[in-house]
């Protein structure tokens, strides 16, 4: 039961300007995360964003709709009426979704761990930004995790073309997600016989996303409308129960049931912050209400 939808990185890194720099650990405390209202040019942001998705059914996954959560901080540097924008992901949420009776009628929620954002291997992704008479549109770019891809923009490949980058330092390619399991929720299986159960599932992800909002000057907080693009995702590789790589059979039943969304809105919630702010401070700042 894959899982897709939240910002990752391309291979950019560079820092944007002489303001912080987004490549180095952050070393704030949560108590440095308040908004702070300043007219400076060169800033730290923090961004919450929430994205409405729907995805259709397979044998093993039921038909169902949901919410993405993720978050950011983003270094802006303007220049007059345009501005270069350097992020890093800071965490995301996923929808619960459900497996149809064919494979096992339970509810699998797919978890990437908070620390996985934090870590220093987690790449940047680049972009712009335009003045608008109601504030600013931000067009990220077209962002990669788990995976590089010399055009960004190009077909999306199928799992067993994609060349897996660890990002999160833990020896496996993509991103690692783990599935909740107890009460309701169970590990997906990699079969509809259900044989055996994923405890890992490494993941890449591909997103295309631009935000404008709707507050004019350099107001502490503001937001508005997320235009989601594409959320393209894949299983490129888990582990079952027990530590035992899933075979190629059983990775490509994971895949072709994964959740595919469709986008029917999105919005976001920005902070401007301290410059020392870190991920978890981003997180605890702008939680999922």
């Amino acid at each position: 039961m894959g899982t897709s939808g939240f910002p990752g990185s391309s291979s950019i890194s560079s820092t944007a300007g002489s303001g912080t720099s987004l490549g180095s650990p952050a070393t704030g405390t949560a108590g440095s995360a308040g908004p702070v209202a300043t007219c400076a040019t060169t800033y730290i942001v923090a961004t919450h964003i929430t994205i409405d998705v729907e995805w259709s059914g397979s044998l093993a996954l039921a038909k169902g709709a949901g919410q993405v959560h993720l978050w950011s901080k983003s270094q802006f540097v303007e220049t007059g009426d345009t501005a270069t924008v350097v992020s890093k992901s800071c965490g995301s949420v996923l929808p619960e979704i459900k497996t149809t009776s064919l494979a096992g009628g339970y509810s699998v929620l797919p978890e990437i761990p908070d620390t996985a954002w934090d870590q220093p291997g987690m790449p940047m992704f680049t972009g712009t930004a335009t003045r608008l008479a109601t504030g600013w549109r931000v067009d990220p770019g077209v962002a990669l995790v788990g995976l590089n891809m010399p055009d960004p923009s190009a077909r999306w490949p199928d799992a067993d073309e994609i060349t897996g980058v660890d990002v999160d330092g833990d020896g496996n390619p993509g991103i690692t997600a783990y599935p909740r399991v107890g009460g309701r929720f169970a590990a997906p299986p990699t079969n509809l016989s259900q044989s055996a159960h994923v405890e890992e599932l490494y993941l890449a992800i591909r997103s295309v996303l631009a935000l404008t909002s709707t507050s004019s000057g350099c107001p502490a907080a503001y937001g508005g409308e997320a235009a989601v693009t594409g959320l393209d995702n894949h299983v490129i590789g888990c582990r079952v129960e027990g530590g035992i790589p899933c075979t190629d059979s059983e990775r490509d039943f994971v895949d072709s049931n994964r959740t595919e969304y469709k986008i029917q809105g999105g919005s976001f919630v920005s902070h401007r912050v301290d410059d020392d702010v870190t991920c978890a401070d981003v997180r605890a700042l702008l939680p999922v209400r």
